[in-house]
């Protein structure tokens, strides 16, 4: 029951879009409208400015480090940390609150990330700077720094289990990227 109820919570956090709420209390108007419609961090900051996007990234990230605490405060570790993030992350993505349309989940991946094992973070930002400079393409880098981490885990001595949900995420991350993926690979 414990458990049941606290991926309902991830997954009910991650529907809080912060896109939404930053543009709707400051700028008095709505995300989805505007830019690309996505309510992730990266059309907040092409339509709200640094601001925007400075908030949106920081309010989706928390989501995802909070979904870690809250597991970790319930007494769980390693896997169920994960699951946790991946509920809020789906939460991100297909939130309810909004017919299931919601950001591409990287904010509140990398949050999540960060408190699930912050050197992880720091490998994968390694890899993003050297990508990014030798192939231009933020999406790119990005996604592909993104994909090296359940084999970081691995190579960290974590378990398959562990290594096979952070799998899953980034299966999820690039379902969420599906039409910049297609657009890449044209």
């Amino acid at each position: 029951m414990q458990t049941t109820f606290l991926i309902i919570a991830c997954y009910t956090i991650g529907n809080f879009l912060t896109a939404v709420i930053v543009g709707k209390l400051l700028y008095k108007r709505d995300i989805r409208a505007l830019g690309s419609g996505n309510t992730g961090a990266r059309n907040a900051g092409k339509v709200f400015g640094k601001i925007g996007f400075i908030l949106t990234f920081l309010g989706d990230g928390a989501k995802g480090a909070i979904a870690v605490m809250l597991a970790h405060w319930a007494g769980y570790d390693g896997t169920m940390l994960l699951v946790c993030l991946f509920a809020a992350t789906v939460g991100h993505i297909f939130p309810v609150f909004y017919k299931f349309h919601g950001g591409k989940g990287i904010s509140t991946f990398l949050g999540g990330v960060l408190f699930y094992e912050p050197f992880i973070c720091a490998i994968m930002a390694g890899i993003f700077l050297v990508l990014i400079s030798l192939i231009k393409n933020f999406t790119v880098a990005g996604l592909a720094a993104i994909a090296t981490i359940p084999f970081t885990i691995l190579m960290l001595g974590r378990g398959l289990d562990e290594a096979a949900m952070l799998l899953l995420l980034v299966v999820l991350i690039c379902i969420a990227h599906k039409k910049d993926i297609m657009a890449i690979a044209k």
